[in-house]
């Protein structure tokens, strides 16, 4: 955190030269019999003593809180954080609020942060509001917020507290992409006809248990919360299910930071649009995540999995935790008749060893180079390739 300054107002009360000044005054009008002189400074004397006093006690029964709007944001999306200062004591203070990393701020998320001051009364309260804009993916801490309080003339200032931090998850930006084909691989019929067969992997959720189906459909825990018995519902096994796997190994090692956050909103964009069709999706990345080990997010069509992935794709950081192969043979489990979207940097020897991994496994897969996935998008914000390194490439 950059260093901050101090904030008090320069006057006579509060400079320490000129009360030393004051007092050699005091001093000479005492010798002098000026009474005049000597009571003026004694004055002076008074009125700092008594800022002083004011502010020591100021702090006091000071309560001091912090609220978002919401924690998760999509990229340009505005942030609104408030302040909520109240003085719960009969002594009138002036209080501020005002950010302790001012750099930090305009950097990620305004270039405007405003300094918000006010005079709060006996059991009064202050609501200050900023209006900022999350203009960048990732896992943020907003602030520090740091709060003063002191004198009603802002003689002296004094921190009411520690300060104040919000944290906040903002989502990769969504693009509109054009028309894209995934192989499919579907037990019965064509896509989007209703099969007769249900998917035991994939539970959609749980409902009133009808009597004459077969006792294994019945989810205990949730028939013990609703004290009666609960059924669960799968997916039919027609339903397309895609796994969108992103390498970044390639990116961190040619530093390509702004190429991998292109390629970041690509496949989040993918993840959206696959989503919104009823399909299945799901997550694999080799990236480190913030705050979280979950680089793989299972294939399913529940009601938050885009949340998930969303949320998963902007925790990732500009690192890698290994190659994808070895991420893979984990003991993650890939359900057969899954398609699968693989974006990377180039088609390198990582590349080629995964294609050639779900080849083996007879899994369905297609590959995005940063170039493909670029012509992907509609929008004009792609960024151009940089120079990656050429590597032998054979067809999928």
């Amino acid at each position: 955190m950059e260093a901050i300054q101090d904030r008090r107002v320069t006057s006579i009360f509060t400079t320490s030269v000129i009360l030393i000044l004051v007092g050699i005054f005091l001093f000479t009008a005492l010798l002098n019999r000026e009474y005049g002189l000597a009571v003026l400074c004694l004055i002076i004397f008074g009125i700092s003593f008594i800022f002083r006093l004011w502010t020591r006690y100021s702090h006091r029964k000071i309560k001091v809180s912090s609220y978002l709007d919401r924690t998760k944001y999509f990229c340009g999306d505005n942030v609104s954080l408030g302040i909520v200062i109240e003085n719960k004591k009969f002594l009138p203070v002036a209080v501020e609020a005002f950010f302790g990393n001012n750099k930090f701020m305009s950097e990620f998320l305004s270039e405007n942060v405003p300094e918000f001051e006010d005079i709060l009364l006996w059991h009064q309260r202050a609501v200050f509001n900023w209006k900022l804009i999350a203009n960048k993916r990732g896992v943020h801490a907003i602030g520090p917020v740091r709060t003063k309080s002191g004198d009603l003339f802002g003689f002296f200032k004094k921190d009411t507290g520690p300060a104040l931090t919000q944290q906040i998850i903002v989502f990769p930006k969504i693009s509109d992409l054009k028309q894209f084909s995934l192989p499919r691989r579907d037990f019965f019929g064509a896509p989007g006809g209703k099969s007769p067969v249900d998917d035991p992997v994939y539970i959609l959720g749980t409902s009133d248990y009808h009597y004459g189906r077969p006792a294994k459909r019945i989810h205990w825990k949730a028939s013990a919360r609703h004290f009666r018995l609960q059924e669960k519902i799968f997916e039919s096994s027609h339903q397309e299910k895609v796994l969108i796997i992103l390498d970044a190994e390639e990116f961190v090692q040619t530093q390509s930071e702004e190429a991998f956050e292109s390629i970041i909103e690509t496949a989040a964009s993918a993840a959206v649009t696959i989503s919104r069709q009823g399909c299945a999706v799901g997550f694999l990345s080799n990236c480190i995540m913030h705050d979280s080990d979950n680089q793989f997010i299972p294939v399913s069509a529940g009601t938050s999995q885009l949340s998930l992935i969303l949320e998963a794709m902007a925790r990732l950081k500009f690192e890698t935790a290994g190659s994808i192969v070895n991420i893979l043979k984990k003991g993650i489990t890939i359900p057969s008749g899954t398609s699968c979207m693989f974006f990377s940097c180039t088609k390198n020897t990582s590349a080629q060893e995964l294609i050639h991994h779900f080849k083996y496994r007879r899994l369905p897969i297609v590959f995005y180079s940063f170039e493909k996935a670029n012509e992907l998008r509609k929008d004009i914000s792609v960024i151009k390739a940089p120079d990656f390194p050429e590597h032998e490439q054979d067809d999928i």
